[in-house]
């Protein structure tokens, strides 16, 4: 999907166009469909068709990018990977707002359900930073029961670090 297809729900203002779609419940960003796009769960069908014995799978989407419509090509698809890489980066909520990652925990947990229940043999992976902007040990520990809770079969760990 085109980035630049996503807007922040705070830049919207009355008098635009109405047209735009919540992508996933939970989360800030919103799409506004584009004349002669093509969704990208359209785009993952249609690759999936093009050899059926090639195995399908696509990472690191943000979170906000698995609409229902996404995860029922996932789930309908034979030669499309059952592996998702959804980054939570933190598991507290203040850690997140200040990564500006535009969810909170709970909007998080609750596309994990969602996936586990419209696909439930997927495999779930995740990216974590640890030690950003002054992440207190208590922020941390949210990270680390988020990581009990949702039993991810992989994670990548990374230390914060200024680019």
């Amino acid at each position: 999907q085109n980035v630049n297809s996503y807007r922040d729900l705070s830049v919207l203002v009355e008098d635009e166009e109405s047209d735009v779609i919540q992508i996933s419940s939970g989360f800030k960003t919103v799409y506004k469909p584009k004349k002669g796009g093509i969704r990208f769960a359209r785009l993952l069908e249609a690759v999936s068709e093009v050899d059926p014995e090639m195995r399908v799978r696509f990472t690191s989407p943000h979170p906000k990018d698995f609409p229902d419509e996404v995860l029922d090509v996932i789930q309908n698809r034979p030669n499309i990977c059952k592996a998702l890489h959804i980054p939570a980066q933190s598991g507290n909520s203040v850690v997140l707002a200040r990564m500006r990652r535009g969810y909170t925990r709970e909007a998080y947990m609750s596309l994990v359900d969602r996936v586990r229940s419209k696909i439930p043999s997927v495999a779930l992976s995740s990216d974590f930073i640890a030690g950003f902007c002054g992440e207190t040990e208590e922020e941390f520990q949210d990270t680390l029961s988020l990581i009990e809770i949702v039993k991810y079969n992989l994670g990548f760990l990374f230390l914060y670090s200024m680019r």
